[in-house]
């Protein structure tokens, strides 16, 4: 991904991705709210960015400090809606930067982060200039993971306009409520571009989502999808080589192992190939 700072319009975001479709089109951009004129513009924004960005220290240096918190509600909920992957930033653990563990405020903040939708929380000077940021890194994931206990309830993202995007994103909110009604260990959705691994980690499931894909840029821009664990696999031909491929996949994961569950879904073949099943897993 490319982080554009200082994002006051969505033609910023069109104009950086303009130039990467010549030269890199697979590297995502990330627009970073940090300006009050993003605000005007926001939905726009979310829908022709990557993933988005709260930058609470310098939008806090921009606006009213008691208003930040309801802008950051306010994003990570627009965001969740369309399905685009968000990052809360700045300032969540900056007492780390001397001291050895954190605020009680600083893991409420994370906490709420985590609650109200983010994909990922992110450390700054915490890390960087920090006395101890193996500690830092420890105790936020610590506060997240205590945090995921206790999620919110499951969300409908808006209807996609795109029928073949729309028919995957229902076969992925299914996955997601099929793998939690029915005890499944993990959701796996092999995928090319990483769209239905989106669409699954959009509806939070309480699952693992385990998303093989045979393109390794694909698997780098997933790791910042919540709850998804990418996996290289090889390339595939036919949907029982994918099916195949699928359960060895999630046994290679290590967090799978033979006897659970799973959920397979996936669209990457078109609508009359779109494939949502629940198996057990066996040697493969």
């Amino acid at each position: 991904y490319l982080g554009l700072s200082f994002v006051r319009s969505a033609k910023n975001v069109k104009d950086l991705k303009g130039i990467l479709k010549k030269k890199a089109p697979h590297i995502g951009v990330i627009a970073k709210i940090e300006k009050p004129e993003a605000l005007d513009e926001i939905d726009e924004i979310i829908a022709v960015s990557d993933a988005v960005m709260v930058a609470r220290g310098d939008l806090g240096i921009e606006m009213p400090f008691d208003k930040i918190p309801l802008i950051q509600r306010r994003i990570l909920h627009l965001c969740r809606m369309t399905g685009t992957p968000t990052i809360t930033a700045t300032q969540m653990m900056e007492s780390m930067v001397h001291s050895a563990r954190p605020t009680r405020a600083e893991a409420s903040d994370i906490a709420m982060a985590v609650w109200e939708g983010t994909d990922a929380v992110m450390l700054s000077e915490e890390t960087s200039i920090g006395q101890n940021p193996a500690k830092a890194v420890q105790a936020m994931a610590r506060i997240a993971e205590e945090a995921e206990e206790e999620m919110s309830d499951r969300i409908t993202p808006e209807r996609k306009s795109d029928a073949n995007e729309l028919q995957a994103q229902v076969m992925s909110f299914a996955a997601g409520v099929l793998a939690d009604e029915l005890g499944a260990k993990a959701v796996v959705t092999p995928t090319r571009t990483g769209k239905s691994a989106l669409f699954v980690s959009s509806t939070r499931p309480c699952t693992q989502v385990i998303a093989p894909t045979e393109n390794e840029q694909t698997a780098r821009r997933m790791t910042l999808y919540w709850g998804v664990r990418p996996i290289k696999m090889p390339h595939f031909n036919t949907v029982d080589e994918l099916l195949r491929y699928a359960e060895n996949m999630a046994l290679k994961s290590k967090f799978i192992k033979k006897g659970d569950k799973i959920v397979i879904t996936s669209g990457a073949h078109g609508r009359e190939d779109d494939i949502l099943r629940l198996v057990e897993v066996r040697d493969v």
